[in-house]
């Protein structure tokens, strides 16, 4: 998935959360899109789901701090 649609799957989870709505993301290990995976990949993607909350979100929003600074 690319950088803008992970940005957009966070706005969108956060407003469902904010809404009591329970959130959980698939990994769609490197492909862009959930239609380029087999039914059966789609199922097990989904049984490995993960709990989406807000500190998912911040922990996404460090990782792509850009900064000058080499580490």
């Amino acid at each position: 998935m690319d950088a803008d649609a992970q940005k957009k799957q966070h706005n969108i989870a956060k407003l469902l959360y904010s809404h009591d709505i329970d959130v959980r993301t698939i990994e769609l290990s490197g492909r862009k899109d959930i239609g380029e995976m087999t039914k059966d990949e789609v199922i097990q993607a989904k049984e490995s789901s993960k709990p989406w909350n807000p500190e998912s979100r911040l922990f996404y929003m460090i990782r792509n701090i850009n900064s000058g600074s080499i580490l």
